[in-house]
C-alpha cells in the first residue's frame, strides 16, 4: 500500500482535528450504548479556558510528574498508557480537576500509530475472555479539545524525532490542544471510547476504585 502524499496527509490531519470534539461526543454516545456503568465526567463541548488548561499543566509538572516517575520509573513510557492514563486520571481528580480516560487513536503524520479499531475495543470490553494486549492507546482529558498523554512523547521521541520531528516540541507530557499537537507535530488524537470503565473491565486496575482509596487516605 502507497504512503500518502504530504497533501493527503495535511488533509487528513486538519479534517481529524477539525472534529475531535465531534468524534468525542461520539465516543461518548458509543460507550453508553455499549454498557459503560458510568457516565462521562468531560463533555467535549464545555470550553477550557487557558488560564484552566495553565493552572492544571503547573499541577502536573508541580505534583504528578514526580509521582508519576516514582510509580514507573524514568525509563521508556511509550508502551504505559494504560498504567499511566490511570494514574494521571486519579490524581487530576483526586486535586479536583475534572478528568477522563479517552481509548483511541493517533494520527502522526500519515500514520495511524497503534492500529486501533473501535469494533476490537467494544468486543474486548464486551468479552469475558479478554485478549490481553490489544492495540490501542489512551489518554486524558478535561473536556473540549485538551489532551493530556504521558506515553506519546516517548514513543514520537524514539521513532519521529530521527525521522525530522523537532524534539523541541515535545514536553516529556503532553497537557495541549489538539490543534496545537497538529500545528507543531502533525499529530492528532482520535477518541473512539470515554471512561475509566473500559480499563476496570479490561485490566486488573480499576482507575475508581483507586481514586476513592486515594480520596479516603486524605480525608483521614
Amino acid at each position: 500500500m502507497s504512503r500518502p502524499t504530504p497533501e493527503q496527509v495535511y488533509q487528513t490531519l486538519h479534517h481529524l482535528c477539525q472534529n475531535y470534539r465531534l468524534n468525542a461526543e461520539a465516543a461518548i454516545e458509543t460507550s453508553q450504548k455499549i454498557g459503560f456503568p458510568h457516565q462521562s465526567r468531560i463533555l467535549p463541548n464545555t470550553p477550557i479556558t487557558d488560564h484552566t488548561l495553565m493552572e492544571v499543566g503547573e499541577a502536573i509538572f508541580r505534583e504528578i510528574f514526580p509521582l508519576l516517575l516514582q510509580i514507573h520509573g524514568s525509563g521508556y513510557w511509550g508502551n504505559k498508557c494504560l498504567g499511566l492514563s490511570t494514574d494521571l486520571f486519579v490524581f487530576l481528580n483526586h486535586l479536583g480537576y475534572k478528568a477522563d480516560i479517552v481509548i483511541g487513536e493517533v494520527f502522526v503524520n500519515g500514520t495511524y500509530e497503534y492500529d486501533t479499531k473501535l469494533p476490537l475495543l467494544v468486543h474486548e470490553f464486551q468479552s469475558s475472555n479478554k485478549q490481553g494486549d490489544m492495540p490501542l492507546h489512551c489518554w486524558v482529558t478535561l473536556g473540549d479539545d485538551v489532551v493530556i498523554d504521558a506515553a506519546l512523547p516517548h514513543r514520537l521521541i524514539e521513532h519521529y524525532v530521527p525521522l525530522g520531528m523537532p524534539q523541541d516540541q515535545i514536553e516529556p507530557i503532553f497537557v495541549s490542544r489538539v490543534w496545537e499537537m497538529t500545528q507543531a507535530l502533525r499529530t492528532v488524537h482520535i477518541p473512539m471510547l470515554v471512561g475509566s470503565d473500559f480499563i476496570a473491565r479490561t485490566t486488573n486496575v480499576d482507575p475508581l476504585m483507586k481514586l476513592a482509596g486515594i480520596n479516603n487516605m486524605f480525608s483521614r
